[in-house]
């Protein structure tokens, strides 16, 4: 059947139900007939009505049990996301586990996301990378952001830079996670200009961190040259205003308009904790709770780059002027679940 044709069958479908369901639209919402409702909903999508979405969801359990990959794969979401079933992270897996034997690439990747993870399974990485690596040579583009996610949560730093590359990989497949993490790994390194392209092409695939992050960039950015000059801040601070030690310690932080020092912002922060200075006493306890014990005067550059432009609890002024870390979508999943139409077949 043609898409087309298929359009045209759900409409029919779903004109035909709404017809039929006049008095049960004006019924009560319950949780079974509200089950496909609600992730679409927040999407942005065409939900249908309530006795076509009840007919929909009987449809999906009798599709999923005869082992329709697609269909197996939205119950296993189902189970992941707790919609209109008590969350299962171990049914998700059966069922991820399920779609994947019947041919669903995502699927594979899904189930191996939840083993490396321990989630509902037992923590297997050998296994999680077997199943990324059948996911992603059937045709996944996410599984590669998935196994990027659990490689970077690995002590070794080999395993960090396979996450890197794997990212890479990703985003030259154009999925939108992997394009919005590898802008957020490219600003803190400081290469702004390709942060923006990355999330820019993040937000063209469907990402929803990535908007935020271009907002938050433009934000900061467009308020350079409505900061205070580096020669009067400059002044403040050798005349001991802890704002200005505080403030002038962010511009050696991130390199903003004088060269990287990250010991000199230290001894800003310090200086402006000393005096009692709420946002800079939180800096400098954040950095210091990274310091090897074994050499305590030793800056963790890593940590110090990821704290470049963290919010702080106490910074008012900071809060005022929109300045927040990158952002990730928290949804490894969102994206990934069968089209509404596939429901209609």
């Amino acid at each position: 059947m043609s898409l087309r044709a298929l359009v045209a069958a759900a409409a029919l479908l779903l004109s035909a139900a709404m017809a039929s369901a006049a008095e049960d639209d004006r019924a009560p919402e319950t949780a079974t007939s509200g089950c496909v409702a609600a992730r679409r909903a927040a999407e942005g999508g065409i939900v249908p009505p309530r006795r076509a979405r009840a007919w929909v969801e009987r449809d999906l359990a009798d599709r999923a049990a005869q082992g329709d990959p697609e269909a197996a794969f939205e119950v296993g979401l189902r189970h992941f996301y707790g919609e209109c079933v008590q969350r299962s992270y171990a049914e998700a897996h059966r069922w991820f586990e399920r779609a994947a034997a019947g041919g669903g690439a995502c699927a594979a990747g899904a189930a191996a996301h939840l083993r490396a993870a321990g989630l509902g399974v037992e923590r297997d990485p050998r296994a999680a990378r077997e199943g990324f690596r059948a996911a992603q040579e059937a045709g996944c583009r996410r599984a590669f952001y998935l196994q990027a996610l659990a490689e970077e949560a690995s002590l070794r730093p080999e395993r960090r830079q396979t996450a890197r590359e794997l990212l890479e990989r990703g985003a030259a497949l154009g999925d939108g996670h992997a394009l919005n993490l590898l802008g957020v790994e490219r600003e803190r390194e400081e290469d702004r200009g390709a942060a923006e392209a990355l999330y820019r092409r993040a937000a063209a695939a469907g990402n929803r961190a990535a908007p935020v992050n271009l907002k938050r960039l433009d934000l900061y950015f467009s308020q350079r040259s409505r900061k205070e000059p580096l020669e009067t801040l400059q002044r403040r601070a050798q005349a001991r205003e802890p704002s200005a030690q505080f403030a002038l310690g962010q511009r050696y932080h991130r390199g903003d308009g004088v060269s990287s020092d990250y010991v000199e912002a230290m001894k800003l922060y310090r200086l402006a904790a000393e005096a009692k200075f709420p946002p800079a006493m939180e800096m400098v306890a954040l950095i210091l709770s990274r310091l090897d014990p074994r050499n305590p005067a030793l800056i963790d550059v890593a940590w110090m780059r990821l704290l470049a432009y963290v919010q702080l609890s106490t910074d008012e002024e900071g809060k005022r002027r929109g300045v927040l870390q990158p952002v990730v979508d928290d949804d490894p999943f969102y994206g990934m679940e069968p089209h509404v139409a596939m429901l209609f077949r």
